[in-house]
């Protein structure tokens, strides 16, 4: 059954990611659990800055300019985010 899937060329290579440990370990902690968390941590930024972009479309055309008013639509979250912070009586 195997052997079928085997080649018949003279040497035969074997690819490992560089990484494959980190990867393995990665997926394992992946849990349906785990990921409900991430989403309700990590994604919330991302709706936030898209709701401040208007709809989460670029003014720009280029990939460069498209770097750049994501880099400064980053900032500005991270800027209202810490005024927001701070501003809270404790």
């Amino acid at each position: 059954l195997l052997k079928q899937k085997c080649t018949t060329a003279t040497r035969r290579y074997v690819q490992r990611h560089l990484d494959e440990d980190a990867l393995a370990r990665m997926h394992q902690r992946a849990t349906p659990d785990m990921m409900r968390k991430r989403r309700c941590t990590a994604e919330h930024p991302f709706g936030t800055i898209k709701r401040m972009m208007a709809g989460g479309r670029f003014l720009t055309r280029n990939l460069k300019g498209t770097r750049t008013e994501m880099a400064l639509s980053v900032v500005a979250y991270n800027i209202r985010r810490t005024i927001n912070i701070t501003s809270k009586p404790a």
